[in-house]
């Protein structure tokens, strides 16, 4: 059994899928009611995708759905589902000394190779966005070998250090979603152990906010505006990406069932960068015009990702079994019948990545950096006969 008394103070999903639902579709409909942020970058054509009174019952309508279908599957999953997993989960002497020169060396080749790129954003990129990509996912790699496996506090500590230099290499190249996802997790599992323990949880709430505020600042500063405004760059990331889920509304009409190409040919994304040069144009190419909207900045946000793909019944049906995932982990978790530390993995994903990339993004990471590689690494293990 599962209490709910000790569940008060803890950090899940349910709460990192609240968060997301506020800050990326809520917050956005809340900002356009008043003039807060008028005048400044990007502001004003963001307003022309106002959603007249038709098209924003139907968006609110829309994400409502998201929401039940996400916590029903979620609380079904929990209560009902008996979850079993394999509990080897760990490197040896060896072994953990192998991967560590293996990958060490991998890291430091394509950082080798990036060195010019160092530092100047995403604006220097052309060939580099592939080897960019190769660097993230490597990240992920390591978060997940020093976080997750049980080995030696030697090479736990150096892969630990690995992973920051990647990390700051990589938001030295504009990269921020592969560093956000493990400070996610690493932050919910101090917290939570924190709240568990009986600490004081008053630092772990401040943390959140300076590090938003601090960013913030940081962004006025850059371009020159005032300090008055620096709530403007913390609600900038929901505000553009809402671009995408306003005028996708606004210039569709949403279908009850839809067949899900663009999702499909996303499992394309699976095969890494590194054997696939040419994938992202590739990939392109076949998805097409798979929907009309506008995202002149970027991020898709995760209405558009869903009910573009699946239509109103069939996204009802994804987000259901989405939240019955998390449950389910959940319950494992909960149960000790799964490493903790990979439910924070998955977590990790949940605030950010979700709400503001294309669905196939999440998915392929669930996939191949908590499951096939994972999975390689084990029996990478086994393969040496070594502990």
């Amino acid at each position: 059994m599962i209490r709910s008394k000790r569940l008060f103070g803890e950090i899940n999903h349910n709460g990192l899928f609240l968060f997301g639902v506020l800050f990326y579709l809520v917050a956005p409909l809340i900002i356009l009611q008043t003039d807060i942020f008028d005048g400044l970058p990007a502001i004003d054509p963001w307003k022309t995708n106002v959603l007249d009174n038709n098209h924003l019952i139907i968006y609110i309508l829309l994400v409502i759905e998201m929401v039940i279908c996400f916590y029903s599957g979620s609380y079904l999953a929990t209560k009902y589902t008996n979850p079993c997993f394999s509990t080897t989960k760990d490197l040896g002497k060896i072994s953990s000394r192998v991967l560590l020169l293996v990958v060490g060396l991998f890291v430091g080749f394509f950082i080798f190779q990036l060195r010019a790129s160092a530092f100047q954003g995403t604006a220097s990129f052309n060939e580099d966005d592939r080897l960019q990509g190769i660097l993230s996912t490597a990240n992920l790699l390591l978060f997940y070998i020093h976080f997750v496996l049980e080995q030696p506090k030697t090479t736990k500590r150096l892969f630990l250090i690995i992973f920051v230099v990647n990390s700051i290499f990589l938001l030295g190249l504009g990269g921020r979603m592969y560093v956000i996802i493990p400070a996610v997790a690493y932050y919910i599992r101090a917290y939570n152990n924190a709240s568990k323990t009986g600490k004081s949880l008053v630092p772990y709430v401040i943390i959140p906010v300076v590090g938003a505020l601090s960013a913030s600042l940081i962004g006025a500063i850059r371009i020159g505006e005032k300090l008055d405004k620096i709530m403007y760059f913390i609600f900038a990331e929901p505000i553009f990406t809402s671009y995408s889920s306003f005028s996708y509304v606004n210039q569709n009409s949403i279908p009850w069932i839809a067949t899900p190409y663009s999702f499909f040919v996303s499992f394309l994304n699976f095969i890494p960068s590194l054997f696939w040069p040419g994938k992202a144009e590739t990939l392109t190419k076949l998805v097409g015009d798979w929907a009309k909207f506008d995202n002149p900045l970027g991020a898709i946000s995760v209405f558009v990702s869903i009910y573009a793909n699946f239509g109103i019944l069939l996204s009802a049906v994804f987000v259901f079994l989405f939240g019955a995932m998390y449950g389910y982990l959940y319950k494992a978790f909960k149960t000790f019948k799964i490493n903790k530390n990979i439910y924070y993995c998955f977590c990790g994903v949940l605030p950010f990545c979700f709400f503001r990339d294309p669905i196939g993004v999440p998915i392929k990471i669930f996939m191949t950096s908590y499951l096939i590689i994972p999975y390689l690494l084990q029996l990478f293990r086994k393969l040496l006969k070594v502990r």
